[in-house]
């Protein structure tokens, strides 16, 4: 993998992780509500040809 197929995979994760991460006050339940909406969008994935991210890996990241 590339040097910028590098930045652009980080660059996209860190735009699914932001708001589950950053600074902001979650309310109770909206941290699950949050995720949940994550999975169930599709995402054009930089190098991969999939288009769902699964629980699992947004909690990993």
């Amino acid at each position: 993998m590339t040097e910028e197929m590098q930045k652009q995979v980080a660059v996209f994760r860190f735009g699914i992780i932001h708001d589950l991460v950053g600074g902001t006050r979650l309310e109770h339940g909206e941290h699950e509500e949050l995720l949940r909406e994550k999975c169930d969008r599709k995402w054009v994935i930089p190098g991969s040809h999939r288009t769902r991210i699964s629980r699992g890996t947004i909690i990993l990241w």
